[in-house]
């Protein structure tokens, strides 16, 4: 039988190296990036815009013509 708690055990203490690995490829990715994007310019939208005149709506795609 092969032991695998030999191999195992450094790297379990090197678990938070893995979770940085982890959470800097999510925001490489374009998901992530696209995530990080618009919540921050939703952030500063809410921030810097008077909520009395102004209107958030999220993920809105608008319909537009293709110029010929």
């Amino acid at each position: 039988m092969v032991d695998f708690s030999v191999v195992l055990a450094p790297l379990m203490q090197l678990w938070w190296l893995v979770l940085i690995i982890v959470i800097f490829a999510f925001f490489k990715s374009p998901i992530g990036k696209g995530m990080v994007g618009e919540s921050l310019l939703n952030f500063f939208i809410s921030i810097f815009l008077n909520k009395n005149e102004y209107r958030l709506l999220k993920d809105v795609t608008l319909p537009t013509q293709i110029p010929k």
